[in-house]
């Protein structure tokens, strides 16, 4: 049965309450403006929160680049999980983390959460050059 995401949110870090074990995503964000391009970022924290894992599987966390030139995709970065089973009616809290990269351009990229070839969530990520009203 597919898993189901009840939330994806990329930001700056996560933190974990050591006596609550309750996670903290900080500084929230869906665009980031840089001088020049290509740029190194610095790694990215996402937070998922998915259900329905029935049984343990895997998932995949990429960074992609669309070009609008060409209606191409390109994968820029990827983190592989295997993820424990957690039963119907609870949710796995996951800190992924995408290592820091090159970007070769200012532009649409998405973050997108795959299972088995499925696509389970994508979020838009804008990358821009500082001073661009975008």
């Amino acid at each position: 049965m597919r898993p189901t995401v009840h939330a994806l949110l990329i930001c700056d870090a996560l933190y974990r309450e050591p006596n609550t074990g309750k996670l903290s995503a900080l500084g929230i964000f869906q665009a980031i403006k840089a001088p020049d391009y290509p740029v190194e970022i610095p790694p990215l924290s996402i937070y998922a929160a998915i259900g329905n894992i029935r049984t343990s599987t895997n998932l995949i966390m990429r960074l992609i680049h669309l070009d609008a030139m060409d209606d191409s995709e390109r994968i820029i970065a990827e983190e592989r999980m295997h993820i424990p089973a957690d039963g119907p009616n609870s949710a796995t809290e996951l800190g992924i983390t995408i290592p820091g990269v090159v970007l070769p351009m200012a532009g649409d990229y998405r973050l997108r959460l795959e299972w088995e070839g499925e696509i389970l969530a994508e979020r838009r990520l804008l990358f821009r050059v500082v001073g661009d009203s975008q």
